[in-house]
């Protein structure tokens, strides 16, 4: 529902109130008419009338605004009217008559027609009030409203009011004035005041006249210039020449006329470019995107003739930076030419900006190409065309867009519809299901089952991963074979949606799709239904030839997807002249195509046919000999080479791991010492690691390990439990790491087997670490977090100008200021804006460095607070650490408010300001410049007071104080 404000209503009854008081005016003629015949027949006074002269000589009569002009005596039933007041002046015009233009229009039929009917001037005014105010809220704001819209809207306000047609010419009336009054805003243009015109075209109207005033000479349009400045265009074309220069020249000097030309040609018409607008001449706007295109054509053509000519390729850069350009050259002429759907087509946008720049990109990229060899800048500045180029594709052709959407939807399609099949088995079987129930049922009886458990689901996930990576290349595979038919629907249904061009194009595409992305149901599910039985069957042989046989089925499909995918493309677009007929939007539309989930060619048993046996009595030992076969592996791989280095540290601490590990299974009730021997022995591994400095990775896992281990085994004697009720994470944990640290014993200390082992032991790492008490974690959390603080303290002074102060804010009103008088105005404030963005991140690099150095130093210190203070809060260690770090930061770069008071002068001028642009003043910019050498002092400062010893004294003493003052109690 639409509301109105209360200000149109009354603009308008203050409108009609002053028309009526119009002379010349439809509305005004009636009133007078009905109003003198009541007046002249109570015998009062008549009003005086004042001849008032207008603008251009016409003299035209008003009533006085005298308490006789009101006409009140008859409703006050005074017997007469006061005489009016007349000066000397006013006589001596008061002998003047009305021009004839105006008396003319008393004897309108309109006014002839008000004065037979008094009733006619409430119908009159009535229609008039009826059209403007439809008039107004069709136009909106008008503020807001363009030149040739507000003259519209007068037009319409004109016929309303006068009762005849708007004065039309070819003469500028109707035109919006230029000047002095258009001086005032140039985002928009002010008309010229159309009082005296509208009363000169009503009497001209009245006087049955052709002939339209002419304006005063003075109020003459000037001719329309481009809009905005004149210099950043100006830049823009020196910007284009560039490449012409640099690039151009040099190719050819080295007799690369065909390239070399064709780089100078499209250098000099995006030179042209800024100063172009809708009305230059098609040629001139469609000349950047030819030469674009003719330049892609040519080092295309090299490139492919080199290719021809050697039997290799050569240049891929070349290739594809001509392919680009050539597709860039085709939007850039789609641009120019006004043929770019949708926002991308106006030259007075920020469209117009990125077709400037898309196109300098692909003729500096197809340039730098053919300029091979590049060294490092350059071959930068190759890649960052590429990404720069892809902003002309913007202005390609609608069904472009379609048609690359429907090849990739048919390419995702490919990819789905055959992992359907692929990994059907597990949907439409109850194997899955019953390894599951079989595992289960196992792991309830053992824990230590685990193990060959493992074993058997290793191959059958590599298997399930492997059928969902042949989907992913089939189906890619699938989608690049058909791209071309789904290509053209997707095309024909953006160009013409309900045409029989768009249904043969579906036809044909729907025919591969139906009996390949699509074909489990048709064409897949009747052959596996017949192995299916097979694999649901309780026996095991019969079950696994089932399932082996519905897995080269799914082989064969796949082997099927991939051989008539390409026959059925062809066969399709042969069959489906037959099938065109009227468009149905539930088979025709892009959007009809979907890969059905409910594919199953039966019903699935809701639980297993398998018998369920009842769990043993006692559990096997053959999971427990499995466990120990895989402890003893890294025993023999790693310990033959041990021993025979015959080292007295090595040998017993190694095997002291190993033996004591595979030993594991049967300690189901041995005593807690027995059950700790792995993890001590890890422990004392991971301790010699470190101190021997050769893996220090390895030697930490161990021994964080191995204390975890030994927390393990605590934690289990406490509750009661053995090993066979435990988690078995611990074992595998335990293992991962000795085969790691056997690695280094034995002198693997990098390739394969280093690298793997200790990959393994980082993966089963967690099994232990788990184990390992709160406070450790919370201070490895406080040990990080001492990078991440002292990186954000010395980013908080490198940055301060632009989260303290109003000097990037004021930039960037200064760059809005300039861009909303030209958006050519972005290729000069580039060179502001790109200096401030690599300041930016310069600040993050020198704060992250920094920070991370000065972090290192004190995470130490960090970690033992955060764990002193979750271990024993109120402990003297934990207010003593907790000072030390408070107070050597505080001194150092956590001393922010020391730099706030340095440059808290300084402030209040970094935020000054152009009152009309936003630019910063030269005072803020002197400002900034100082505010630069105090921070680069606080850096000094914070840096010595951290590397010397003078933060960690003053840390000391804080934290002795804390230490000596105790825990400080919060007031109730």
């Amino acid at each position: 529902m639409t509301t109105f404000s209360i200000r149109r209503p009354l603009s308008a009854a203050v409108s009609f109130s002053l028309i009526l008081a119009c002379p010349g005016l439809a509305p005004y003629a009636a009133a007078q008419s009905i109003r003198s015949a009541p007046a002249a027949s109570a015998n009062t006074a008549a009003p005086a009338m004042s001849p008032i002269t207008g603008a251009q000589g016409a003299s035209f009569s008003i009533p006085s605004l005298m308490p006789s002009a009101l006409s009140l005596t008859s409703s006050l039933g005074a017997p007469s009217a006061p005489a009016p007041l007349m000066t000397p002046a006013a006589a001596a015009v008061k002998a003047l008559t009305a021009p004839a233009p105006l008396a003319a229009a008393s004897a309108s039929p309109l006014v002839q027609a008000a004065a037979a009917r008094p009733a006619a001037l409430s119908r009159t005014v009535s229609a008039a009030a009826k059209t403007t105010f439809t008039s107004l809220e069709k136009a909106g704001p008008i503020k807001n409203a363009s030149a040739s819209s507000a003259s519209g809207l007068g037009q319409e306000l004109e016929n309303a009011l006068t009762g005849a047609a708007a004065a039309k010419s070819d003469s500028d009336m109707t035109v919006p004035a230029f000047g002095d009054w258009a001086a005032l805003n140039e985002s928009r243009q002010l008309a010229r005041p159309a009082g005296d015109l509208i009363a000169q075209a009503a009497a001209a109207y009245a006087a049955h006249s052709d002939k339209i005033p002419a304006p005063p000479a003075d109020m003459t349009p000037a001719p329309r210039s481009p809009k905005g400045p004149f210099w950043p265009r100006l830049l823009s074309a020196g910007l284009a020449l560039a490449p012409a220069v640099f690039l151009g020249l040099p190719l050819l000097a080295a007799s690369a006329w065909l390239v070399g030309g064709l780089v100078m040609a499209t250098s000099l018409t995006l030179a042209v470019m800024p100063f172009l607008s809708e009305s230059s001449p098609k040629i001139l706007r469609a000349a950047p995107g030819v030469t674009l295109a003719a330049l892609g054509f040519a080092v295309a053509g090299v490139s492919l003739s080199l290719s021809i000519g050697l039997g290799v390729a050569v240049a891929p850069a070349l290739a594809w930076s001509g392919a680009l350009a050539i597709i860039g050259g085709w939007g850039l002429t789609r641009y120019g030419l006004g043929k770019t759907e949708g926002r991308y087509g106006s030259y007075g946008s920020i469209e117009t900006l990125s077709a400037f720049f898309g196109g300098l990109a692909a003729m500096t990229g197809v340039a730098l190409a053919a300029s091979t060899p590049l060294g490092w800048t350059a071959s930068a500045l190759l890649w960052l065309s590429y990404p720069l180029s892809a902003l002309l594709w913007f202005h390609l052709p609608g069904w472009i867009g379609k048609g690359m959407t429907a090849a990739i939807e048919g390419a995702w399609h490919g990819v789905l519809g055959l992992s359907r099949v692929l990994t059907a088995i597990h949907r439409d079987t109850v194997l899955l299901d019953r390894l599951e129930k079989f595992s289960e049922r196992h792991w309830n009886a053992s824990k230590w089952n685990a193990v060959w458990l493992a074993v058997m689901w290793t191959p059958i996930m590599l298997a399930e991963a492997a059928m969902y990576a042949l989907s992913a290349a089939g189906g890619l595979v699938v989608g690049a074979v058909t791209a071309p038919v789904n290509f053209l629907w997707g095309a024909s249904a953006k160009l013409w949606p309900e045409s029989r061009l768009n249904v043969y194009f579906a036809e044909a595409a729907r025919f591969v799709f139906d009996n390949v992305q699509n074909g489990k149901i048709r064409r897949f599910n009747p052959l596996e239904a017949k192995l299916i039985p097979l694999a649901n069957s309780p026996k095991f042989l019969v079950s696994a030839a089932g399932s082996l046989g519905i897995r080269a089925l799914q082989l064969g499909w796949l082997g099927y997807s991939l051989i008539a995918a390409p026959l059925l493309s062809v066969a399709g677009l042969m069959f489906a002249f037959g099938r065109v007929g009227a468009y149905d939007s539930k088979r025709h539309s892009t959007r009809s195509l979907r890969i059905s989930r409910d594919d199953s060619p039966s019903e699935k048993p809701e639980a297993p046919t398998q018998p369920k046996p009842g769990p043993p009595a006692k559990a096997s030992i053959a999971p427990k000999l499995i466990a120990v076969a895989l402890a003893l592996v890294p025993a023999c791989f790693f310990g033959l080479p041990i021993l025979a280095g015959h080292s007295l540290i090595q040998i017993p601490l190694y095997f002291g791991l190993v033996l004591p590990l595979a030993a594991m299974p049967f300690m189901g009730k041995a005593p807690v010492w027995v059950k700790s021997l792995a993890g001590r022995a890890l422990f004392y591994n991971g301790l010699v690691l470190l101190l021997n400095g050769s893996a220090i990775w390895v030697g930490l896992i161990a021994l964080l390990g191995g204390w975890g281990f030994g927390r393990w085994v605590k934690k289990t004697s406490e509750k009661g439990g053995s090993f066979d009720e435990a988690e078995l994470g611990a074992f595998f944990g335990a293992l991962g790491a000795s085969a790691a640290v056997g690695a280094v014993w034995a002198g693997f200390l990098g390739g394969w087997i280093g690298w793997g082992t200790l990959a393994l032991a980082a993966a089963t790492s967690p099994f232990l670490l788990m184990h390992l008490p709160s406070w450790v974690w919370e201070g490895a959390l406080g040990f990080l977090k001492s990078f991440s603080r002292s990186i954000k303290a010395f980013h908080d002074v490198a940055g301060f100008w632009h989260s303290d102060t109003e000097f990037r804010s004021n930039l960037r009103k200064h760059a809005s200021y300039w861009l909303g008088k030209t958006y050519w105005n972005g290729v000069w404030l580039s060179a502001i804006w790109v200096p401030v963005g690599l300041i930016q991140a310069a600040e993050f690099l020198v704060s992250a460095a920094l920070g991370a150095a000065i972090g290192l130093l004190r995470a130490p210190f960090a970690f033992a607070a955060a764990a002193f203070r979750e271990a024993k809060p109120d402990s003297k260690a934990a207010l003593f650490t907790r000072g030390l770090l408070d107070g050597w930061k505080s001194s150092s770069d956590g001393s922010k408010k020391l730099f706030d008071r340095l440059v808290s002068g300084l402030k209040p001028a970094m935020n000054e300001a152009s009152p009309v642009t936003g630019r910063p003043t030269a005072k803020a910019a002197g400002a900034f410049l100082l505010a630069r050498f105090v921070q680069l002092a606080w850096f000094i400062g914070a840096l010595a007071m951290s590397l010397s010893v003078i933060s960690l004294l003053i840390g000391l003493y804080r934290g002795v104080s804390a230490a000596l003052a105790g825990p400080q109690k919060s007031e109730a």
